[in-house]
C-alpha cells in the first residue's frame, strides 16, 4: 500500500476513507465554508439541521484542518440522528 503524507486526513485516529467518503458526500446536502480571516486562519462554519448557521468553536492553522473539523461535525450530527 502506497505511504500517505503524515498530515493526511485519514492518517487521522478514527478516520477512515469510507468515513471520509460518507461524510463528504453528506456535506453537500447542508450548507458549510471554510473562509480564511486576516489573521491568515481559517474559520469553518455550517448550517445545523435546525437552519441556525454555527461557526467552528476555534479556528484553524490550515484549510484541511476546518474541512476536517466540518467533516467530523457532519459525522457527529448524523450519529445523532440516529
Amino acid at each position: 500500500m502506497r505511504q500517505r503524507p503524515a498530515g493526511h486526513i485519514t492518517n487521522l485516529p478514527g478516520v477512515t476513507p469510507t468515513f471520509v467518503i460518507a461524510a463528504y458526500h453528506r456535506l453537500f446536502e447542508t450548507e458549510k465554508s471554510v473562509r480564511k480571516l486576516p489573521s491568515g486562519r481559517f474559520q469553518a462554519r455550517y448550517q445545523g439541521p435546525d437552519g441556525v448557521d454555527r461557526p467552528a468553536p476555534e479556528t484553524s492553522a490550515t484549510k484541511t484542518d476546518a474541512e476536517v473539523w466540518l467533516t467530523r461535525t457532519e459525522a457527529q450530527i448524523l450519529d445523532d440522528d440516529r
